[in-house]
């Protein structure tokens, strides 16, 4: 059986397309629809998480004001004791 004879059998099975309406109705069906109320809760998030990053950057920054600082500790001011012998 040649590639020409399997594509004679084949072609009284193979669809064609949809019928026009279905056609019609799948692509209107997929255009996208882009609403104000579809983002709402987009901007919600979004501004949600931008004000609670403020606020934990203002807060860390208040503590860290409000904390003492230590100089770093220096290995040169430490005296060792020699062990005692027994």
């Amino acid at each position: 059986m040649e590639h020409d004879d399997l594509e004679t059998l084949l072609r009284g099975y193979r669809p064609i397309g949809p019928p026009p309406a279905l056609h019609d109705r799948i692509l209107h069906a997929a255009i996208p629809r882009t609403d104000l109320r579809d983002w709402l809760p987009v901007a919600a998030a979004v501004l949600c998480a931008v004000m609670f990053y403020w606020l934990a950057d203002h807060e860390r920054r208040v503590l860290s004001a409000s904390m003492p600082t230590r100089p770093p500790i220096d290995d040169s001011t430490f005296d060792f004791e020699e062990p005692l012998q027994p």
